[in-house]
């Protein structure tokens, strides 16, 4: 908790906070609860909320916030890249990886470094015939690769990258042609549908949907 020293009539740790309110500090980061972490720091609960919306406006309990998460941050190894190169295991995993040469399913603890984390479950079923034969079967599952590949690809602005360089390379002619296309599509969209024809009614053809400029 930090060396404590004297200041005035409260004990302050080496971090200028009073014992309580370094206790408020750790417990908020167990889960950003304001009201919940002063109440278990010790603060009354009839003025927790306010207490805490108080605290976390002042910059030594600011200070001391960032300083916590860097320490956790060092415990746990956490950092951009380390979540980035997670997520690419996930996103770029192929099930092959799964498999010996023979088509035998690799035992979870010799899968490279590579696969293993994007293996979400494996369910382990034994099945038992009326000769008490067995039969294992083995289910697998991994993350979602999709999701795996959307969020690296938001991450490297892969999407946002090629709508603008579509509409910074647009002359003004393209682009209020790409804007008359896109109202004659919301207008279309906005018709009501068309009754029926009656037996006998003449049918007017209605034109083919604009089409969109290259």
């Amino acid at each position: 908790m930090g060396e404590l020293y004297q200041k005035g009539s409260e004990a302050l740790t080496a971090h200028g906070l009073t014992a309580q309110q370094q206790r408020f500090c750790v417990e908020y980061l167990v889960d950003l609860n304001g009201k919940g972490a002063a109440i278990r720091a010790g603060y009354a609960e009839d003025s927790a909320k306010s207490q805490a919306a108080s605290m976390l406006q002042t910059e030594a309990i600011q200070v001391n916030l960032r300083r916590l998460m860097r320490k956790r941050e060092r415990n746990y190894e956490l950092s951009s890249e380390r979540v980035l190169k997670e997520l690419t295991k996930v996103a770029f995993s192929d099930i092959r990886d799964l498999y010996d040469d023979n088509g035998n399913m690799i035992p979870m603890n010799e899968l490279d470094d590579n696969i293993a984390p994007a293996v979400a479950s494996i369910k382990v079923k034994e099945r038992f015939g009326k000769n008490g034969d067995s039969e294992i079967e083995k289910e697998i599952r991994l993350w979602d690769k999709p999701k795996g590949l959307e969020l690296l690809g938001k991450h490297f602005k892969l999407y946002t990258d090629l709508i603008e360089a579509k509409v910074d390379t647009m002359t003004d002619e393209e682009a209020a042609e790409r804007a008359l296309y896109l109202v004659k599509i919301a207008q279309s969209r906005a018709l009501p549908p068309k009754p029926p024809p009656i037996e006998g009614e003449v049918v007017q053809v209605t034109p083919e949907a604009p089409t969109e400029p290259a």
